[in-house]
């Protein structure tokens, strides 16, 4: 009888590992996402970030993972939302300067 329930215990907390795990990878994922402008559509949208080693030796910089605009086919654009990255804040908190227009 106690075999079974230490099975049980096994199972539950295999359960909640594994339930942990995917979690903790939504929340990495979350936390890497910016709310910009687009420079070219002008469109409010959320961006992923990636960290990305520069060729020039440079601090390391960063570059778009995904970006909610992509859905409309424009996967292949210049990233010139990078531009305001360090206005940005992560997680979805709205910073005013990285959502005003962008001057032409």
């Amino acid at each position: 009888m106690s075999t079974l329930t230490t099975a049980g215990w096994i199972l539950m907390a295999a359960f909640w590992l594994v339930v942990a795990f995917y979690v903790g990878r939504l929340i990495m994922r979350i936390w890497n996402e910016r709310m910009v402008r687009c420079p070219e559509t002008g469109a409010i949208t959320l961006v992923r970030l990636t960290p990305a080693a520069r060729g020039d030796g440079n601090a390391p910089g960063a570059e778009v993972e995904h970006c909610l605009l992509w859905q409309d086919g424009k996967e292949h654009c210049a990233q010139g939302c990078l531009a305001r990255n360090p206005e940005a804040c992560p997680v979805h908190r709205v910073n005013m300067p990285a959502l005003r227009a962008y001057d032409r």
